[in-house]
Parts: structure tokens; C-alpha cells; sequence
């Protein structure tokens, strides 16, 4: 049976004004008092974002859909509800704010739940409309709809991790428009769409301050460079996110973003930084030199003689030393993995290496 996506879209419109009415009622005190430690409480009055409360419960949402005749069928199609291991239907939210999700053209395809701070400690933090026919993740960002307009007017995109940290930068700037995936790595797709409201060269790069957040930085890299001139990576310190920082000061996590350096120097600087002690170890200082040099291959070529001599200068190395391993991490990317010696899969029989000057 095929449901119109207008059914689906209306579906979800109904569905938000039931989340806006639980959070406004005495259920939703708690959720608003989170907002409100999180220097969120202006998002609630900005018609902008969509924004409710799950109570517990479950078929509250479906008794409401009911009322408005929509069928079983058509509350599953549109990922409101899910079946239980009974067989019978339950409300997909429950004891969540409710953050909607829109598409390039404003209409309502979905949500994003986040868990209660002191609700089950089972629960996942954060729980998406599954894929529907108006809903895909690949094909999203959370926050592009809602400032689009910001954007077409010259404010300079990033892109964040988690819809907090989207609401974190909106309200604390109009000089920056975040947006989020839904629970998913960047694809191209989310890139394409970005790049066609933007009116700037320059995006800028701000996940979480910890190892997933630069690993997710280093996915972006080649996935931003062949939509702009200019990324740059924001950095924030292990445990830190721009929601927090936002939290704490709004004026700081601004600091932070205009702090924003190329992006290339972002991830160079990073993995120097996991081997803290390359200044005196030498064994450190030679997984270091080849942990840059594969980074190194996989960037832009007009950013790699920069990235040559910022590594030479960083682990005290002169810059033919980088270079030739360099060529060494270009040739080996160019080897098959099926194929590769077992040389440079096993720790313990490294390749030839490099004859190191002592650290500087």
C-alpha cells in the first residue's frame, strides 16, 4: 500500500504540535529546565526550530493521530510508532525532547529524541525517525531549513556533531549557522545540499573535543574540499562540545569558532598531538613522523608542502625526512591491502625507517 507523502508530512505536523502542547503543560517542567541549563530557554520562543516533549507513555501519540484518522498503517509508515514485541503498536518517543527534523523546503520529515538526563540508563542519548519515505538521513541536516536564510545572507556554516550544539551556536550568534547530521558520518549528499544555500568559500569544522570527533573531522576533509575554498576546524579541548561551551559562555564558544584554523593544520596538529612524547622518544617521534605522512597523502595538494614543513618543524625533523616518507605512505596507499607486505600490517617488523636527527 502506498501512502502520500502528504499524508506522512501531515502526520508529523500533527505530531509536533503535540510535543509543543506536553512540553508547554506542568509534564514537561523538566525538559524546559534542561533547555534552560543548557542556555537554550530563547530556542523555545523562536518560531524557527520545532521543539516539544515524549511524555512516557505509549500510544498517546497514536490515540492523538487516531482522532485525526490516520490508520495504523500510515503512523508506522511515517516512523511515529513502532511494534512491540507483543505485536502491538507503541509510540516510537517517549520521555524525550523532541527537536523536528526539515528538509531543504521546510516541511516536517521527522525527529530527533534526546533521553532525559535521568531517564533509563539503557536508553540510547539520542533516537531518529528510522527511514520513511520523506525521512533519510544521508539526505538531511538538522538546523539547514530553520537558518537557510542566514546563510543565503553571508553567515558562515559549521557543522557540528548533535542538534544541541546547532541550537548552542544559534543562540549565541548570527554570524554562524550550524548544522548536524542525524547520527551518521557527512556524506557528499548533506555537502551538495549545504554548499547550495551558502554564500561563502569558508565552512567551518566543529565536532566534539575528543579522538571520534577528530576521526570525524578527518572524514570531512575530503568531502569539503570540493565544495569550498576554505575549511577550517574549530578546536576544543577532550570533553568538549559546543553545546558546553555554549552553556558556560556563549561569548566563548563565539571566540572559539572565529579561533577556527585551516583545516588541514587542524588534523596535522592533532596527530602530532597523540604522540606527546615524541620529543624524547625516538620510537614515538618514528610512529608520529608515519602517522602524519599517511595524513598528509590524503590532503589537498596544495595544502601538502605547508603540511611538510608545519610536521618537519613540530617533530624536529628536516623537512627531506618528511618528504621521503611521504612518497613511502603515497606508494603503499597505491598497494592493495590484500597484497601488502606483512611488514606494514604487523607493529612489530616496521618498515625501513628514516635516519632521525635528535629533537630540537
Amino acid at each position: 500500500m502506498t501512502i502520500a507523502r502528504e499524508r506522512l508530512i501531515t502526520a508529523h505536523d500533527v505530531a509536533a504540535g503535540y510535543f509543543r502542547q506536553m512540553l508547554e503543560c506542568p509534564r514537561g517542567e523538566g525538559p524546559r529546565r534542561y533547555l534552560t541549563s543548557r542556555g537554550l530557554d530563547q530556542i523555545l520562543d523562536d518560531p524557527r526550530w520545532t521543539v516539544g516533549y515524549a511524555p512516557p507513555g505509549w500510544t498517546g501519540m497514536q490515540s492523538l493521530l487516531h482522532d485525526h484518522g490516520f490508520s495504523d498503517t500510515e503512523i508506522l509508515a511515517a516512523g511515529l510508532a513502532t511494534t512491540a514485541r507483543t505485536g502491538s503498536l507503541i509510540d516510537r518517543f517517549r520521555e524525550r525532547l523532541v527537536l523536528g527534523v526539515r528538509n531543504c523546503r521546510g516541511e516536517l520529515v521527522g525527529f530527533i529524541g534526546r533521553a532525559a538526563p535521568n531517564g533509563r540508563p539503557d536508553a540510547p542519548r539520542y533516537l531518529n525517525t528510522p527511514t520513511t519515505e520523506v525521512f533519510r538521513k544521508g539526505e538531511l541536516l538538522f538546523g539547514l531549513a530553520e537558518q537557510r536564510d542566514r546563510l543565503s545572507a553571508g553567515a558562515a556554516p559549521v557543522i557540528v556533531e548533535g542538534p544541541l550544539d546547532v541550537l548552542a551556536v544559534a543562540s549565541a550568534t548570527t554570524e554562524f549557522v550550524a548544522v548536524s547530521t542525524c547520527g551518521i558520518s557527512l556524506r557528499a549528499e548533506q555537502v551538495t545540499a549545504l554548499r547550495f544555500f551558502v554564500n561563502t568559500q569558508t565552512v567551518h569544522v566543529a565536532y566534539d573535543g575528543d579522538h571520534a570527533g577528530e576521526k570525524a573531522s578527518r572524514r570531512a576533509y575530503p568531502l569539503l574540499i570540493g565544495a569550498f575554498a576554505l575549511p577550517r576546524g574549530a578546536r576544543f579541548y577532550d570533553g568538549q562540545d559546543p553545546a558546553s561551551v555554549g552553556a558556560e559562555s556563549p561569548t566563548a564558544l563565539v571566540r572559539t569558532l572565529r579561533a577556527s584554523d585551516p583545516l588541514a593544520d587542524f588534523l596535522i596538529d592533532h596527530c602530532v598531538s597523540r604522540h606527546p612524547d615524541h620529543a624524547t622518544n625516538v620510537d614515538t617521534r618514528i610512529d608520529a613522523l608515519h602517522e602524519s605522512a599517511r595524513l598528509i597523502a590524503t590532503l589537498l595538494p596544495a595544502d601538502i608542502p605547508r603540511q611538510v614543513a608545519r610536521t618537519a618543524d613540530k617533530l624536529g625533523l628536516h623537512h627531506s625526512e618528511v618528504s621521503n616518507d611521504l612518497a613511502s605512505a603515497i606508494r603503499q596507499a597505491q598497494v592493495p591491502s590484500t597484497v601488502r607486505p606483512a611488514a606494514q600490517l604487523s607493529p612489530s617488523r616496521r618498515e625501513p625507517l628514516p635516519t632521525l636527527r635528535p629533537s630540537a
